[in-house]
């Protein structure tokens, strides 16, 4: 076993022959690299088991506010915010959806994810699934903490250049977000939203 320090937590990984430690910044965290493709690896202290990623030290991080106690309806569903695993949230004002493969699925969209090129593709489609709830073993915190991705996007067939965008895409939970925008909502995905101070956000995608 190795024990591998990040922001000075203790994480145990296991059976990680074929790696090598590497000094990724000047605070004693340290990164793992694949001996033969020299890919960073990341490594999740709630998770001991390794996954690919961008380098620990050059992941940029961002504040986000989880919105429990606002009204969210999407397809005549009311959202209970406040317990879902993968909450909506808010950075910059701007509500921002989960890209989880349910709620795609509820929302008519479908997700593709290719572990070995490390790109996601984000695309509409015809039909859709049944809302499956997946629900945190505790109420969300009113406070979280998103990184902003640096692996390829695409929406409909067309890059995001995350770097450039107002409102990035970004990863909350090990999921990928998409702002709440006209262009990726409305333009992109042809879905409706509105908001008003007493229904609150309504979202319809079919």
């Amino acid at each position: 076993d190795v024990v591998i320090l990040i922001d000075n937590n203790k994480v145990y990984a296991k059976n990680i022959g074929g790696f090598s430690l590497i000094p990724v910044d000047k605070k004693n965290v340290y990164g793992i690299v694949d001996k033969k493709t020299y890919k960073p690896v990341v490594m999740d202290k709630n998770n001991p088991d390794y996954k690919y990623g961008p380098e620990y030290a050059n992941r940029k991080e961002v504040s986000v506010k989880i919105p429990n106690k606002d009204k969210i309806t999407v397809n005549g569903q009311a959202i209970d915010n406040k317990t879902r695993k993968y909450p909506f949230i808010k950075y910059k004002d701007i509500t921002y959806v989960p890209m989880t493969t349910s709620d795609m699925s509820f929302m008519g969209a479908k997700i593709d994810w290719n572990y070995k090129t490390r790109k996601l593709s984000v695309t509409t489609i015809d039909k859709y699934g049944a809302y499956i709830p997946d629900l945190a073993q505790k109420t969300n915190p009113l406070i979280g903490t998103a990184t902003i991705p640096e692996y390829d996007i695409t929406v409909q067939a067309l890059k995001v250049d995350n770097t450039k965008e107002q409102y990035p895409l970004l990863n909350f939970r090990d999921v990928t977000y998409f702002p709440l925008t006209w262009r990726f909502c409305t333009e992109q995905f042809g879905w409706n939203y509105n908001w008003s101070e007493n229904i609150g956000l309504v979202i319809t995608s079919h």
